[in-house]
């Protein structure tokens, strides 16, 4: 409406416009220029829509994130992505009956990984691994490092209350494929069972490698 009204006012009607005069009568009130006057208010109209249309993208912004936030849960929420936790503290290893290292297990990241730190003071020997549940892929992935240089990745699942993680099958000079896996078994609150084991005969025997039974540090 107001637009209409200033497009009414044409130039010649601004040249036409006689000066208009002080109350007293004696000097000339300088003329009304109209077209700026014009000019300011379309300037003006233009700033508010700018800012209009500004404010109607941050507010569409803002639900759409809220729209997202609302239909994807929280990472790490899964239900499998807590299989893993009967292994957080701290636990003292036993390799045969004796205390050979200390094991603390930490939850990270907002809780989406387990951080292992193992240490065995008696020969310097320490790793860490780091832990995660994929739900697309619906497994475990672990990574293992030490200060021997290893690198170990492996995968699985936790399934009949034992947790299992399995190597990619690697060949041998021989030309036989090893696959090497950890076993988390006899798990209770306060203890478990772990095993490093290996087969060369796709799965039908699995030689221990390495033994430790882990007690949880009081």
């Amino acid at each position: 409406m107001f637009l209409h009204v200033l497009n009414a006012v044409s130039l010649e009607n601004v040249k036409n416009v006689e000066p208009a005069y002080s109350l007293e009568g004696k000097l000339p009130l300088q003329p009304v220029d109209y077209s700026k006057a014009m000019t300011l208010s379309l300037s003006l109209i233009n700033k508010y829509l700018i800012m209009k249309q500004i404010n109607i993208f941050i507010l569409a912004t803002v639900l759409s994130f809220s729209v997202k936030a609302q239909n994807n849960p929280q990472p790490c929420t899964a239900p499998e992505a807590s299989q893993f936790d009967f292994w957080t503290g701290t636990w003292d290893a036993f390799t045969a009956d004796t205390l050979t290292a200390t094991n603390t297990i930490q939850k990270i990241m907002g809780g989406c990984t387990l951080q292992e730190n193992f240490e065995n003071p008696k020969i310097s020997y320490s790793g860490k691994s780091w832990s995660v549940y994929s739900p697309q892929r619906k497994l475990w992935q672990q990574t293992w490092v030490d200060n021997q240089g290893a690198f170990i990745h492996l995968t699985g699942e936790f399934k009949d209350g034992k947790m299992t993680l399995s190597t990619q099958p690697r060949k041998m000079p021989d030309g036989k494929q090893i696959v090497s896996r950890m076993v988390y078994y006899n798990i209770m609150p306060a203890s478990f069972d772990w095993v490093w084991e290996a087969t060369t005969d796709g799965g039908s025997t699995w030689q221990p490698n390495w033994k430790i039974h882990y007690l949880r540090k009081k």
